[in-house]
Order: C-alpha cells, then structure tokens, then sequence
C-alpha cells in the first residue's frame, strides 16, 4: 500500500470485497489494515480514508440489524479509531456517529430480548461513548450510568436513545457532524386488494 502500485490497488480492492461481505475476525482485519496512519503519503491516505468510510457506513446498517458478529468487530475496532491531528478530528467523529446511531438503533429494536446481540450492543454503545467523551473532551457518560441502571431492558434501551440525540447529537453538531445512518422506515403502504370471479 505504501508503494500504491497495481499490487496496491488489487489488495485494496480485495479488501473493500471482504470488508463489504465478510463478518467476524474478518471484518476486524479489514478494518484495521485500512484505517490510515499519518506515515503514508497523501494520496494512499485519502484512498483508504474513503474506503474506510465506504465499509464503515455499509456495515453499520448490520450493526442497526442486530448482527452480533459485526457489533462485535466495531466494539474491538474502536480502540484504533484516533484522528491523527486536529484537524481529522471531523472524519473520526463521523465514523462514531454513525457507528453510535446504528447500535442506539439496534438497542432499541431488541427490546427486552436477551440476545448476544444485546450485550455486545451494550459494550460498544459504552466504547463508543468512551470514545467520543475523549475526543470532545466531554467529562460526562449519560448513556453509561443508564446502562448500568437496574430498570427494564425496553426503558433502559429508550433512555439511551434519548441521551443519543439529547446529550450526543448537539456535541456533535458543533462539528458539523450529522448521522448518516437512519432506522427503517416502516412499511406502511397497503397491498392492493384483488378479487376474483368463478365462472357460474
């Protein structure tokens, strides 16, 4: 990658195909081998910026559908996430958001089910907000103290989404960071109704 030849550019093709379709420890990989370090040049920094970004945000629709293995991979992968400088700080904060908008999501779409899906979603919404508490300097875990509250898994889901947009959603803005993750609309649209004649 350092010397972003053709042998550069099949890797990182085969990389965006993994990281696009694979799950697990897989994924982790191909997170971290494309998370970019202030080493590189600028031009190999700004491709895998942008592949990074491209994966990112696919995968976070499976962190929004409760995909345990996933949730797992972005919860191990937040560590690694680090701005290089003051001003990566942006691109960064876009990568949590979004990562912290899918599982709130998810979090809330479990309810009450005790899943695996469900506490792994619990330590990456803590890691991320870790994370973020870091990079803004902010002194403050809302979404923390609510999960480790003993109170009904559906009110502690829903208060957590609160503090998401609450507490989370202006620090952010402040940086001009606006989710690029939504929940799902649901289907409202009714079927048509048919009906059928027989012959007499």
């Amino acid at each position: 990658m350092l010397l972003y030849d053709a042998r550069a550019k099949k890797m990182l093709g085969t990389l965006k195909r993994l990281g696009l379709a694979d799950s697990g420890p897989i994924l982790l990989v191909v997170l971290r081998s494309v998370n970019p370090y202030p080493d590189m040049d600028e031009k190999t920094i700004s491709t895998m910026k942008s592949l990074l970004d491209e994966i990112w945000l696919a995968r976070c629709k499976d962190i929004r559908n409760g995909r345990a293995d996933v949730i797992q991979a972005y919860r191990r992968m937040i560590r690694f996430i680090i701005p290089f400088n003051q001003s990566d700080k942006t691109r960064v904060l876009q990568l949590l958001a979004d990562a912290l908008e899918a599982a709130s999501l998810a979090f809330v779409k479990i309810g009450d089910r005790k899943t695996e899906a469900t506490r792994r979603l619990k330590e990456l919404l803590i890691s991320l907000e870790n994370r973020l508490a870091e990079i803004t300097s902010t002194t403050e875990a809302p979404m923390r103290k609510i999960l480790d509250d003993k109170i009904p898994p559906m009110e502690k889901a829903i208060k957590v989404r609160l503090k998401v947009n609450e507490y989370w959603k202006p620090i952010l803005a402040k940086y001009g960071i606006k989710p690029r993750i939504h929940a799902l609309k649901k289907n409202t649209a009714t079927r048509p109704t048919t009906t059928t004649t027989t012959s007499p």
